[in-house]
């Protein structure tokens, strides 16, 4: 399935022992590799190939990475619990954009504005390479709140797992930028 996929856009190797973590911790398969081995606590690092070498990410590189990400996790914990606590479904995701764009604000991006499909689009820089981060926002109404084990818009951190509705489709990969 993943073929006319470019490896550089296919960063994620499906692991068993992974894959039971996420659904069991909450927290979305697609986001950052090393973001979501902070996150989890998961034991090793899937690389993504680089587009011009296709090879895996260099280890010194891979370190400092995990380092800053893992010197900023109550943070990017926050950031999604408060991703989480936003209502968004579809079609109705204007406070979520307006708190990522106001978030953008914050992290010093260049520019940030919705576009006219109201979508949250940022810039930061101005060199010769551009990289786009894509992530969705919205998502699929509860219809059933009395059947969740824990609130699904309080984004409670249980045993370090994050419980709510997006957590894993896919606020935690907005929570990356």
């Amino acid at each position: 399935q993943l073929s006319g996929i470019p490896k550089m856009l296919r960063c994620f190797r499906y692991s068993p022992d992974i894959h039971s973590s996420i659904r069991s911790n909450g927290i979305g398969r697609m986001v950052n590799p090393i973001l979501r081995q902070t996150l989890l606590g998961v034991k090793s690092i899937d690389s993504c190939p680089s587009p011009e070498s296709n090879k895996a990410m260099e280890p010194k590189l891979k370190a400092r990475l995990r380092r800053q990400v893992t010197s900023r996790r109550e943070e990017l914990a926050g950031l999604l619990q408060s991703l989480v606590r936003i209502p968004s479904f579809t079609g109705e995701e204007g406070p979520i954009v307006s708190f990522v764009l106001e978030k953008m604000k914050s992290l010093g991006f260049a520019e940030t504005r919705a576009d006219g499909l109201g979508n949250a689009v940022g810039r930061i820089g101005t060199g010769p390479l551009t990289i786009l981060y894509d992530a969705h926002l919205d998502t699929v109404r509860v219809t059933d709140p009395e059947q969740w084990e824990h609130p699904p818009f309080e984004g409670r951190i249980v045993d370090g797992a994050l419980h709510g509705r997006g957590a894993v489709d896919e606020k935690a990969a907005m929570a990356g930028f």
